[in-house]
């Protein structure tokens, strides 16, 4: 059930060129179909970069409420149903970018834009992926799976989530979760090895 982007893969996103990136690094969620990808606040630059041969890029206007509260807006010209990549990773200030990106799907659906992927780096709230005590939520699931759901996004790219139950408990809920791990990667261009102890 592993895809090539799942545990057993070691590639870290910033590695990438532009030029690879299509044809590699997300080859099995970013097809030949033209996307449109959405970089919002959390987004590193590097990734921003080896993405924008695959599409265009957008990033939405911000401001702030008097109140703190936040908002957004898309400037897109495109044409509907085009195939949209939401991208934003959860840290640092992890509950102000999770309220972004809620945000940032629901403008995008009221631009009848299709969003069949998000790639998060640093998936927030993934720690608590079961019940430790009882009356504790699970946290992974409380917030990310009823949002991607809702939103109709299928595919989520991550890197090194917390956890294999991670990857089961999206998976039964109809979102590929795509795990990159990137350790191995990492010690074979510092030309060293180790042992991994369970």
């Amino acid at each position: 059930q592993s895809s090539a982007l799942d545990h057993q893969t070691a590639t870290p996103i910033n590695t990438y060129s532009k030029h690879k990136s299509c044809k590699n690094f997300l080859s099995k969620v970013i097809n030949d179909v033209k996307k449109v990808f959405v970089a919002l606040s959390g987004v590193p630059a590097d990734l921003v970069y080896s993405l924008s041969s695959c599409g265009e890029i957008v990033k939405p206007h911000h401001k702030a409420f008097p109140d703190g509260e936040q908002y957004l807006k898309f400037d897109i010209e495109t044409q509907n149903s085009t195939d949209t990549v939401v991208i934003q990773s959860f840290f640092p200030e992890q509950d102000r970018k999770i309220i972004e990106f809620v945000l940032a799907l629901e403008a995008l659906q009221g631009l009848n834009l299709r969003i069949d992927t998000a790639i998060i780096p640093y998936l927030s709230y993934a720690r608590q992926d079961k019940r430790f005590l009882r009356g504790e939520p699970v946290s992974v699931a409380a917030i990310f799976i009823p949002i991607l759901k809702y939103y109709g996004v299928k595919n989520l790219v991550s890197v090194d989530v917390h956890s294999n139950s991670i990857i089961r408990l999206f998976r039964e809920a109809g979102i590929n979760l795509h795990n990159i791990v990137p350790h191995d990667y990492l010690a074979r261009k510092a030309s060293v090895s180790f042992d991994v102890v369970v």
